[in-house]
């Protein structure tokens, strides 16, 4: 390969990586394919890791340790600076949800366990994204687990015979990760974007390319520019809607591969000040652009010169953080680890355990809770979804058989409760309000699943789902009562949060006398199997999440009200009236039926809150909280008793 004393057609894609993610983030409908830019990271730093190891392993002179020490020193000091800071602005100027969550987020980043935190909380493109301070700290932990594992995949390559071998073995890991990664975009498979399965692939393609010899000069500029536009293509081409990492992502990787090949230090779109200056400034930059966003986005700032001013303090902030840590720590030579013991003990590796842990602490303690009034901390221990949450709920990306869902203190008579995300903490509920009573239930939910019953073709899992459940339902003998929730305000009209205040309508009529007829089906069927049925009307929906709520109370009163309307109860009324009016019909008012409206309990007549009686009723925007659902179960309870 040809060899410089500096690879500036690396440091060039370095800065292009950066400022495609920085203005992807700044400006996400100008440049839609801008998140491609950790797709190039990835294969630079594959690409730098073949050759630290493969070089050292032939002069027989590698050291793992050495190697976890160099990387440690490189990545640790200015992410530990930005945990540090961002949790120190925190404990001032933000609200104890948003802190606890800064806390748990701060110490899985250093714990380099992000990615695997994120991927159970949301994705990467939600809105929910733009809520937390450390997202873009996915990337490093997926490096980091890369760097562990590789160095051992390599020298296991040459100890099955010398470098032929090591390219078999990570020609098939390449293969087998990329197709994990095609397989989970075809499948609709959100969470391959976290994972390193999904994405090893994209740094042993960069590893690869050590192993070719550059082209010559004449051909050199030719993949160069060939590379450029794959990745100018992807940027601007691709968007957030893809699947992501499928065989998309071959695009920019192989772009960016072609241009390490090239090797063409030369070029003035490679060499000059500008460029250099980004990408040495790259991964400073990166960590502290994703913070301002966010930050712009918590304080309403996201608008007009606040977004440039935000921009070039991303910029200037980067600087910063090369010069004073990345310049002083990460670069500086660093000696030889001398064993094990020395690589674990060390400042860098006791200061990041000590912020891990105060991380750690404000999130166990709810953001140093002890700080507010009694009315705050009431408040916001409330806000709680149920810890059953992600365990007990089936979806189209975690499916679970309904026979296999959560069950509470079975006995010989049991509830069973059947609904979308909307029945999980009313499921917990119940089961905590039936436990004195010794009878039991079987939680039956599907996340974002509405009455499909009946459907055949085409059958969605779904549909698939609910027709299994039902059955399972009408056939256990134990089960003497169903309770029934569905999100019905959504599945008719759609989600609301696009057209709040107005009322919005995503779908047909053809649409909704579907869902009702499978909903009335459903209920028949039940009744027909002996079950007595609660059918639970919906959820007032809020215009913002409770945290929301509190967050702007905390910047616009310094405090959380007792008592705090979420809704008018017009927007309620007018919301649900068309499934209201259905369950006026007689076939909803049998004997065997009850029916319970949240509406009673969360609202007046003119409102509806979203705090009352110094506790949230909410976790989110339309889901209650365990608070909230506790107040339902224990007047379903009452019902069924009377």
């Amino acid at each position: 390969m040809k060899t410089t004393s500096f690879r500036y057609d690396i440091n060039a894609l370095r800065a292009l990586a950066v400022v495609s993610v920085v203005l992807f983030h700044f400006f996400p409908h100008d440049l839609p394919g801008g998140f491609v830019g950790v797709d190039i990271f990835f294969v630079i730093s594959g690409f730098l890791m073949t050759g630290i190891v493969v070089k050292r392993v032939r002069e027989q002179r590698f050291s793992l340790l050495d190697f976890y020490r160099s990387r440690l020193y490189r990545i640790m000091p200015a992410l530990l600076v930005l945990c540090l800071l961002v949790f120190i602005f925190g404990l001032v100027f933000i609200d104890p949800i948003t802190l606890k969550t800064i806390g748990k987020h701060s110490f899985s980043s250093l714990g380099f366990i992000s990615n695997y935190i994120y991927n159970g909380e949301s994705g990467y493109f939600s809105d929910n994204s733009r809520l937390n301070w450390f997202l873009h700290t996915w990337s490093l932990s997926v490096e980091w687990q890369f760097y562990c594992v590789y160095p051992l995949l390599i020298l296991l390559g040459y100890r099955l015979g010398g470098e032929q071998k090591l390219k078999i073995v990570l020609a098939l890991t390449l293969l087998l990760s990329l197709a994990l990664a095609v397989y989970q975009g075809l499948m609709g498979g959100r969470h391959a974007f976290f994972l390193l399965e999904y994405r090893a692939w994209e740094l042993i393609l960069g590893g690869s390319i050590f192993f070719f010899k550059s082209p010559e000069s004449s051909a050199a500029s030719r993949f160069q520019l060939l590379g450029l536009a794959c990745i100018g293509l992807s940027i601007f081409w691709f968007s957030e809607q893809l699947m992501w990492p499928s065989y998309y992502a071959l695009l920019p990787t192989l772009g960016t591969a072609f241009i390490i090949y090239a090797a063409n230090s030369q070029s003035w779109l490679m060499n000059n000040s500008v460029v250099h200056k980004l990408g040495l400034w790259s991964y400073s930059i990166y960590l502290w652009h994703w913070p301002i966003v966010v930050g712009l986005d918590y304080f309403g700032l996201n608008h007009g010169m606040y977004i440039i001013v935000g921009l070039v303090g991303s910029v200037l902030l980067g600087a910063l953080s090369y010069y004073m840590v990345e310049s002083k720590i990460s670069m500086s030579k660093q000696p030889k680890s001398n064993g094990l013991k020395r690589l674990l003990i060390n400042k860098l590796v006791l200061s990041t355990g000590v912020v891990a842990a105060v991380g750690l602490a404000a999130f166990k303690m709810n953001g140093f809770m002890f700080r507010f009034d009694d009315t705050t901390e009431s408040v916001v221990n409330s806000v709680k979804a149920s810890p059953n949450r992600n365990r007990c709920t089936s979806s189209d990306t975690s499916y679970i058989e309904p026979q296999e869902g959560c069950t509470f203190n079975l006995s010989s008579e049991n509830y069973a409760i059947l609904g979308d995300s909307h029945s999980i903490e009313l499921s917990q509920a119940l089961a905590n309000e039936l436990k004195g009573n010794e009878v039991g239930l079987r939680q039956y939910s599907y996340s974002a699943c509405g009455p499909e019953y009946g459907k055949s073709a085409p059958q969605t899992l779904c549909a698939k789902w609910t027709n299994a459940a039902v059955e399972n339902i009408a056939n256990d003998e134990t089960i003497s009562h169903v309770v029934v929730i569905y999100r019905m305000s959504s599945h008719l009209f759609g989600s609301h949060s696009p057209y709040y205040p107005d009322l919005g309508d995503q779908f047909s009529e053809e649409h909704r006398d579907s869902v009702i007829t499978s909903f009335k089906e459903m209920v028949d069927y039940l009744v027909a199997n002996g079950k007595a049925v609660t059918l639970v009307a919906p959820v007032p929906e809020l215009g913002e999440s409770v945290k929301l709520v509190i967050k702007r109370g905390f910047i616009e009163d310094g405090q959380i009200n007792p008592m705090k309307i979420g809704t008018s109860r017009s927007y309620y009324d007018g919301r649900n009236i068309y499934f209201l009016n259905i369950l006026k019909q007689s076939t909803f008012n049998r004997r065997e039926i009850n029916q319970m409206l949240p509406s009673d309990y969360f609202c007046d007549a003119n409102y509806c809150y979203v705090i009352k009686n110094k506790k949230s009723l909410y976790f989110d925007d339309d889901h209650m909280s365990m608070h909230g659902a506790g107040i339902i179960a224990k007047q379903i309870i009452k019902k069924i008793q009377h």
